[in-house]
């Protein structure tokens, strides 16, 4: 009798619905941290500018580690593991990350210390890459599955679709960084040099 059991039992692979439920633990931990770097960038807090400046750009390295080790986070899927549950939440405290991240590389490019403008450079470069593999990866994903194929093959074509995507935004960064760049008013004024 157990056998007969056994032998028609069904194996379920994992059964996952995802919270929809934008405001859990990891979203508030991520519109927290945001606001305290904004609180503490502002004219709020006592710092001196170039303290500001060094805290927007300390907080950059951060955001992508925070963002690679969430379960929402594209560079948690590719780098970790290949099948991740995110809920919604996960997802966008992953986004706010990266978001950020990109802002305040960009707001790096503006300051009168060269080693800051060229990590802004850099990170933000690194932030938009990551935010555009992510883009392509969830408009191959669900358009494959609005054709209804369920299974999605990571064949070369689709990373060569990918890689396109990332050249593309490659040459759109750098004429924006050429152009952000060249355009800054040679001579800061003392506000801002301090």
């Amino acid at each position: 009798m157990l056998g007969r059991i056994v032998r028609f039992t069904p194996i379920f692979a994992t059964s996952w619905y995802p919270d929809l439920n934008p405001f859990g633990a990891p979203t508030i931990v991520a519109m927290t941290i945001v606001a305290g770097l904004a609180f503490v960038t502002s004219g709020l807090v006592s710092l001196s500018p170039r303290v500001q400046r060094w805290l927007v750009f300390a907080f950059q390295p951060l955001f992508l580690g925070i963002s690679s080790v969430s379960v929402g986070s594209p560079v948690f899927y590719l780098w970790w593991h290949r099948r991740s549950f995110p809920d919604l939440d996960d997802f966008l405290a992953a986004w706010i990350y990266l978001a950020v991240g990109l802002v305040c590389g960009v707001r790096c490019l503006s300051y009168p210390e060269l080693s800051l403008r060229v990590l802004g450079v850099l990170l933000s470069f690194v932030f938009g890459a990551v935010i555009v593999a992510d883009l392509m990866v969830n408009i191959e994903g669900f358009s494959s599955m609005w054709l209804g194929r369920w299974s999605y093959d990571w064949s070369p074509v689709h990373y060569s679709r990918i890689v396109v995507a990332l050249g593309i935004f490659a040459v759109a960064w750098t004429i924006f960084i050429w152009f952000r760049l060249c355009t800054r008013p040679k001579k800061m004024d003392s506000e801002n040099a301090a």
